[in-house]
């Protein structure tokens, strides 16, 4: 047995479009560079959208740097919007891995990003986000992704509240 046997298993049955309960096709659980070009040279397809409107880049199944190039350089869509209107750039994939997507801000067309969720290092990311030329538009019920306990966890949240009040 090889670590490569849940694409084979797709392939084989040709489940590579066949999305779960919740609209997820096996191209959002790639983990590695294998099974995103096995998977892509049988058909997958690398824009399918779940039941939310939400294509792969807006999870974190996604487990490295190389991946969202490859997801990015396939023509993936960046400039997605999922059906409440939050991009990429509001979820917990691109908080992990920010410098991953802003290597492509010459394909982002969006020029607002709107904010619901607080992530531990939400003030960098966004910071980023306005330094590369974007306006950021913070819900007023925003979601913090974290509790602030512990004196690390507290002074991040507290860096992320005077952020949130400086833009």
């Amino acid at each position: 047995m090889h670590f490569d046997d849940w694409t084979d298993f797709v392939i084989e049955n040709s489940l590579v479009n066949t999305p779960n309960v919740n609209g997820l096709t096996p191209i959002f659980f790639c983990q590695n560079q294998l099974s995103f070009f096995r998977l892509l040279a049988s058909g997958a397809d690398i824009n399918h959208c779940n039941k939310e409107n939400k294509n792969a880049l807006f999870f974190n199944h996604i487990g490295n740097e190389a991946l969202i190039s490859n997801f990015i350089e396939h023509n993936a869509n960046i400039n997605k919007l999922d059906f409440r209107g939050y991009s990429i750039f509001n979820y917990p994939l691109y908080n992990k891995y920010p410098d991953a997507f802003m290597k492509y801000r010459d394909s982002i067309k969006l020029t607002k990003i709107n904010i619901d969720k607080i992530y531990v290092n939400s003030y960098y990311n966004l910071q980023l986000l306005i330094d590369s030329g974007f306006k950021i538009i913070i819900s007023n019920k925003r979601e913090f992704t974290f509790s602030p306990t512990g004196d690390f966890l507290s002074s991040e949240f507290q860096k992320n509240l005077d952020f949130i009040e400086s833009i």
